[in-house]
């Protein structure tokens, strides 16, 4: 973080699986990054974009639904509940509601930079050998406890990435007034574990389809 970004919206992804158009039930297309090369985004504020539209249960597509029970995001905080390798992934954690109360967003905190992606490095060695198996038995465990009903019939809003990902972010003073957190805390990076949405999502509530 240099002056050129400060103030701005910074993020980037960690997790990358390829771009599956029918994966199996519970599962995501695709994990929180959509390309193989690490890159962050750099946006200015991102409280002028408006509003393009809104999903209601009544009239949605299956696409829609998907896409909000994506945002939803109902599955980060089970991945964090079941897996204890995460117990021990930082000592400062932040949560805060979106969607007036009905999903909560949950951060990790850290000093640093290179603190936080070798922590994601060493968690992926230990978690994503198995993520599959293990996501398979973590669904079949829960999804009734996510049902709906939906013009097309009772379907779980609970989906899973394909592959361990997350998600991480610098905030700004306003994203501290969102999460929050103290304008002098001292950690800077903050992660967002097992999901695919980017800070633009789970602190502004503002959904970017990246293609």
């Amino acid at each position: 973080m240099d002056e050129t970004t400060r103030g701005k919206s910074v993020y980037f992804m960690f997790g990358w699986s390829p771009y599956n158009p029918s994966p199996e039930p519970g599962f995501m297309r695709q994990s929180a990054q959509t390309q193989i090369r690490p890159h962050e985004h750099i946006r200015d504020t991102l409280s002028g974009i408006p509003s393009t539209g809104h999903i209601t249960l009544q009239d949605s597509t299956h696409e829609e639904l998907r896409m909000l029970a994506t945002i939803m995001d109902f599955g980060s905080p089970l991945i964090r509940e079941r897996f204890p390798e995460i117990v021990d992934f930082s000592s400062r954690t932040q949560t805060w509601e979106q969607f007036g109360g009905k999903t909560k967003r949950h951060a990790y905190g850290f000093l640093n930079l290179a603190d936080a992606v070798s922590q994601l490095v060493y968690l992926h060695t230990r978690i994503h050998p198995d993520w599959k198996s293990n996501i398979r038995k973590l669904y079949e465990a829960s999804y009734n406890d996510y049902m709906v009903n939906t013009p097309h019939g009772r379907q779980s809003f609970l989906l899973f990435p394909p592959g361990f990902c997350a998600s991480a972010f610098f905030p700004n003073p306003e994203d501290k007034k969102i999460m929050g957190v103290k304008p002098d805390d001292p950690h800077v990076v903050w992660v967002s574990l097992g999901t695919p949405l980017s800070k633009t999502t789970t602190v502004d509530g503002i959904w970017l389809d990246r293609k």
